[in-house]
């Protein structure tokens, strides 16, 4: 599984902080896959390795999984509008999970 955290770990001098950091940084670039994902879906297939590996991390993060299951299900909608509707859906329930 992709760590999207792991390029802002090992600054010793922060200590505690700097991972509590990291994790948020990391939360932060996987959000961002996914709203690169929702902005692109009606024109085209976003499905890829990086998308995935970003949900499975916020899937790793979340208190509840059920909105990352609800995106992933949302990808194989083949109604372009429809897709961007349940994704966009399951993208407000994963801010609030995370």
């Amino acid at each position: 599984m992709k760590d999207f955290s792991d390029k802002y770990r090992g600054v010793v001098y922060f200590g505690l902080w700097a991972e509590e950091g990291a994790d948020l940084l990391g939360k932060r670039d996987a959000w961002e896959v996914l709203k690169d994902a929702i902005n692109r879906t009606i024109n085209e297939d976003v499905r890829s390795e990086n998308l995935n590996a970003a949900l499975n991390y916020l899937e790793n993060q979340a208190a509840h999984k059920k909105a990352i299951k609800d995106f992933r299900g949302a990808l194989n909608i083949s109604l372009p509008m429809e897709r961007y509707r349940v994704m966009a859906d399951a993208m407000q329930k994963i801010s609030r999970t995370i």
